[in-house]
């Protein structure tokens, strides 16, 4: 049996939304990635009410 994949923080940054609290949770994740350049597959946990909105690429 294999070991678990094993996830670490690359960078946290901070980011001012240009779109509202309730723009679409799924757009906002595409525009989020595009504007930080990061588009591409992901998972997110969260949402944009939250204190935190986390995004994991795959």
């Amino acid at each position: 049996m294999g070991r678990p994949n094993q996830f670490e923080t690359i960078e946290n940054r901070s980011f001012e939304p240009k779109f509202s609290l309730d723009f679409p949770p799924k757009e906002a994740e595409v525009a989020l990635l595009k504007n930080l350049g990061l588009d591409g597959p992901h998972n997110v946990r969260g949402n944009l009410q939250g204190a935190r909105f986390t995004v994991t690429r795959q």
